[in-house]
């Protein structure tokens, strides 16, 4: 992986281009932004651009060996650590897990944590970094580079770092020993722990821009300018869900459309029972499709929804300009925005967030979703 790869994130390449001219490498950084947005081959490429045999001011040669093993996932003095779940035959360890994660990043780099579980098929387990793998890692650093002139850590979501694993790499974090060198990657720095957060150097990384998208996709994928447009603006700045998009021709935004389903149900709950209809049994269905999903799913359909009464707000208050959805991308989105308003506003982003929250802490997802949609219910009943 190299800078020329990457695309975007000029100013973020030239900080860390600099870093290594410069020769101040510092022993522990977190590369902090949001998915998709090139964390983790920022990372490799600046990996590539310290060990690279002949590099340039501006890059890596892709060339020499340590490149090309960088670009492999088989270079000796690179070491991962991941979100895991126990398995069966598996324990929750990196280590037991060196092909799975090679092939997921080779097939997609810019891969997500959902991703990452649905490659796994964790279904309902939610990952997590344990103490055991915090030991090993500890273990391996007090080893000597093998090939290169620095040994190298990433250490990818770190905010699913337990209390006690990110314990035991504090004194690793703040006391480097030998030629150590830690890259953290986070999509949600503000769970990482105070003490972890301290003892890092932060890099913040902003979503990749619309342009930047579009041609990305125009490279991999013959479509019109509409199309490539259309999948570029639902990505939100995520390239791993502008990719899903694109390799399934998908101009409409299906998480956006669901979420409005699901609002629709819970506005007419009560009214159509009055008229005869049987919605709560539709809302029940549909509550019980949503329980079965994995929890990522449900945590990735709340954070949609959470973005969608924003995009709501912003049509009613300041105008269409700033509105990345349309009546062509959601269906009837310009008709449901009006229940979005300064009076529901801030309660309907507390009890999406609550619910987030709920599901972290394997909340039954049947009776969180019930409670919710009755809340929801009353909050879109009442008058701005």
């Amino acid at each position: 992986m190299r800078y020329i790869d990457i695309p975007g994130q000029e100013t973020v390449k030239s900080r860390l281009r600099k870093s290594v001219n410069e020769k101040r490498v510092p022993h522990a950084q977190l590369l902090a932004g949001p998915e998709g947005s090139g964390q983790l081959p920022l990372a490799l490429a600046y990996i590539s651009h310290l060990s690279c045999e002949n590099p340039s001011l501006e890059d890596s040669c892709g060339e020499c060996r340590n490149c090309k093993n960088i670009a492999k996932l088989v270079f000796p003095d690179l070491r991962f650590s991941v979100p895991l779940a126990a398995l069966k035959n598996k324990k929750p360890i990196t280590s037991e897990f060196v092909t799975e994660w090679s092939n997921a990043v080779l097939e997609n780099p810019y891969l997500t944590l959902n991703d990452w579980y649905e490659f796994l098929g964790f279904e309902n387990k939610q990952g997590f970094i344990s103490a055991d793998e915090s030991a090993e890692l500890v273990k391996a650093i007090a080893l000597k580079p093998a090939e290169g002139k620095f040994r190298f850590v990433i250490i990818w979501m770190a905010e699913k770092l337990r209390t006690e694993a990110a314990n035991r790499l504090l004194k690793s974090l703040e006391e480097p020993e030998g030629k150590n060198i830690f890259i953290l990657i986070s999509a949600q720095p503000d769970s990482i722990l105070s003490t972890i957060l301290s003892r890092v150097q932060m890099i913040r990384i902003p979503p990749l821009t619309v342009e930047d998208i579009e041609a990305t996709l125009r490279s991999r994928f013959e479509m019109d300018q509409l199309t490539l447009s259309r999948i570029a603006l639902l990505s939100g700045g995520n390239l791993s869900e502008a990719l899903a998009l694109a390799g399934k021709k998908e101009t409409l935004a299906p998480a956006e459309n669901d979420f409005l389903g699901w609002m629709r149900l819970c506005f007419s709950l009560w009214a159509s029972a009055k008229a005869g209809k049987d919605s709560f049994s539709k809302l029940v269905d549909w509550i019980d499709t949503m329980a079965v999903a994995g929890r990522e799913q449900q945590k990735s359909f709340l954070l949609t929804g959470l973005e969608f009464i924003r995009q709501c707000l912003l049509k009613n208050y300041a105008g269409s300009s700033l509105v990345i959805y349309n009546d062509t991308l959601v269906s009837n989105f310009s008709k449901f925005a009006p229940f979005i308003n300064q009076s529901n506003y801030l309660e309907f982003e507390k009890l999406l967030s609550e619910a987030y929250h709920h599901i972290e802490r394997n909340a039954n997802p049947r009776i969180l979703f019930l409670n919710l949609s009755l809340k929801i219910n009353r909050l879109l009943n009442l008058k701005a």
